[in-house]
């Protein structure tokens, strides 16, 4: 199931986070790296490029939301270790091709060490002596085809976070893998669904009694699903009734959490009438649909994705009495 509408198209996304520690240097720090929103689940990379940057420019690393963070601890032997390193950052494609390469200018490591602790994006920019990402080193031209919609496109992507030694050319990507004090990387895979298939009841149905809502859309840790269901007119534009419902016409609107670690693309909801469900009643018609939501990497309900509703009739049988 894959959305054909680029604008629609929205990244749903997991983390796998893949420790590389690789040391080359007999003397070398430790250095962690993460998303500041490691539950979301959706890749809002799409957020870097504001429209003045579309094909021209480059992205500050100082002027955009926290994404992730940085932490630099001493490995061993710190006396011996350089004081004078530069930081790197990429995000690229699993096939290798980049999409962007920022590197800091060369500093004194003991700017980052703990107990500073984490520093995000942001705060790396802002380091006067460090200032990673402040030279329009992220190309828009570079990242603009990896965007649909605001999301990455569906693929897997690789960040990693590189500190090198000051002997390596700016830029030299090869080399500061080769050669370095510390290494980490975190692998993001994105999915673009289409919007929310509704399952059961189906569309233009006649129900005999309370209804067992299904729907279909891939479940992930962070997704939020939203139940809603008015009663109105047979003739009546279901979109719209759901959109103006009131407390005369609305019988659920509710929100439901899916529980940690549960998979799989299939949700329900038995709906009781009871409590704040309102009964049904023999002869009306009812409207539903559900609106899945997910976090963006900077922390918002950064998508929403919306059924096409359904309707259906809800009718008591009535047996005739036998004599």
């Amino acid at each position: 199931m894959r959305s054909q509408r680029g604008i629609l198209s929205r990244s749903i996304v997991f983390f796998i986070f893949i420790l590389l520690f690789t040391v080359n240097n007999s003397n070398a720090y430790q250095i962690d790296a993460d998303f500041l929103n490691p539950d979301a689940v959706v890749f809002q990379i799409g957020q870097l490029i504001s429209d003045d940057l579309r094909g021209a420019g480059g992205v500050d690393f100082q002027n955009i939301a926290p994404i992730f963070w940085v932490r630099v601890t001493e490995d061993h032997n710190p006396d011996d270790d350089p004081d004078e390193v530069m930081l790197l950052v990429r995000l690229e494609v699993a096939q290798g091709d980049p999409i962007f390469t920022a590197s800091s200018q060369v500093f004194d490591i003991r700017r980052v060490l703990i107990p500073r602790g984490r520093l995000t994006n942001q705060q790396l920019a802002g380091i006067p002596d460090l200032r990673i990402g402040t030279d329009a080193g992220v190309s828009a031209a570079n990242l603009m085809p990896y965007i649909e919609g605001g999301m990455m496109r569906e693929g897997i992507y690789i960040l990693t976070v590189i500190i090198a030694d000051t002997d390596i050319q700016p830029g030299d990507w090869n080399a500061a893998l080769n050669s370095n004090y510390g290494i980490i990387s975190a692998t993001i895979e994105t999915e673009s669904p289409s919007q929310v298939e509704l399952n059961s009841p189906a569309n233009s149905s006649v129900l005999n009694s309370n209804p067992v809502f299904v729907w279909t859309f891939p479940r992930r840790s962070g997704v939020k699903f939203r139940l809603e269901m008015v009663t109105g007119d047979p003739d009546d534009d279901p979109a719209t009734a759901l959109d103006f419902a009131n407390d005369q016409t609305r019988c659920i609107d509710k929100l439901i959490t899916l529980r940690p670690g549960v998979s799989g693309d299939r949700s329900s909801y038995n709906y009781t009438g009871v409590g704040q469900e309102r009964a049904l009643e023999s002869g009306k018609t009812y409207f539903w649909r559900v609106t899945a939501t997910a976090q963006s990497l900077f922390g918002d309900e950064g998508v929403i994705l919306q059924s096409t509703p359904f309707k259906f009739m809800y009718r008591i049988i009535v047996q005739p009495r036998i004599h």
